[in-house]
């Protein structure tokens, strides 16, 4: 049986906001100046209109269709963009200075806003892809087009990040960059919220067919009986996790559009290695 979205991951962050809203307001970690009060508000309004639309999807459409709603990212953008904005400017000290405990809190908000886009812009491209709506827009891309860390996951586990790239210029691809530096980015992505400690490497490998990406974690590794299932569209070995389940799915449905290939592999002594091949002559 298919994996199913798990909605509470869209629909809990959000009661996570408006809890610490409330909290905030009661003064349960300091007094806030009238400013700061009234920004909480606004992110508090902004919040449940967030949670309005997304149950509105939840109950009404397909959620793997919604790529057919083409007001749905104009929507989101209304609710999730304030949401950010006003954390950071509450955080910058915009409306007056905030306690330790409120800066936890606002940058908390921050946070989860950044979590939930994530979450809309993967489900927005996973439709796309799934119905044939993604414009495919290839154009020459360099290394630098493509390998973009400051987009990639971060994690509160003790993990370190290395990227070997060859000194040598390597010529131009043709490719639709935006969808293969996301790729990259959720596999990277898959690989930090999978790996509790050690190293995950990322390196680059080019020959006159093929460019090559390898993404290596020292994490768990994938068990046997789940080879296949990881590729599922919301397929999640463990549900506490962050992420959709759609990181592998999307990569796959990527390299696939570009006539390359995606593999996953455990890797030795322990952790799994990801395998993006793109062809120069697709």
């Amino acid at each position: 049986m298919p994996a199913q979205p798990d909605y509470d991951k869209l629909l809990v962050p959000i009661d996570d906001v408006t809890t610490s809203i409330e909290a905030l307001l009661s003064g349960a970690f300091g007094q806030l100046m009238g400013d700061q009060r009234e920004g909480l508000k606004r992110i508090y309004a902004t919040a449940w209109g967030l949670h309005t639309l997304l149950m509105d999807i939840v109950t009404n459409i397909d959620i793997d269709s919604i790529a057919y709603r083409a007001y749905l990212p104009n929507k989101f953008d209304e609710h999730i963009n304030p949401l950010i904005a006003t954390a950071q400017s509450l955080l910058n000290g915009v409306d007056g200075p905030l306690t330790d405990e409120q800066i936890v809190s606002v940058d908390f908000i921050r946070i989860t806003g950044e979590l939930l886009r994530h979450y809309v812009d993967n489900l927005w491209l996973y439709s796309q892809l799934k119905h044939g709506l993604w414009e495919l827009k290839h154009t020459p891309a360099t290394v630098a087009d493509l390998f973009q860390p400051m987009t990639w996951g971060v994690s509160e586990n003790p993990v370190a990040l290395e990227v070997f790239v060859p000194e040598e210029d390597i010529p131009p691809i043709t490719v639709d960059a935006r969808l293969i530096r996301t790729s990259i980015a959720q596999i990277v992505d898959n690989a930090v919220n999978n790996t509790q400690q050690g190293t995950i490497k990322v390196s680059l490998s080019d020959t006159p067919d093929e460019l090559v990406v390898i993404v290596r974690d020292t994490g768990c590794g994938i068990n046997e009986n789940h080879q296949q299932a990881v590729f599922e569209p919301f397929f999640q070995v463990d549900k506490e996790k962050l992420g959709l389940g759609l990181g592998l799915t999307i990569t796959q449905q990527a390299l696939q559009l570009h006539n390359g290939s995606f593999t996953l592999k455990d890797a030795q002594p322990h952790g799994t290695e990801a395998r993006l091949c793109l062809p120069r002559n697709s």
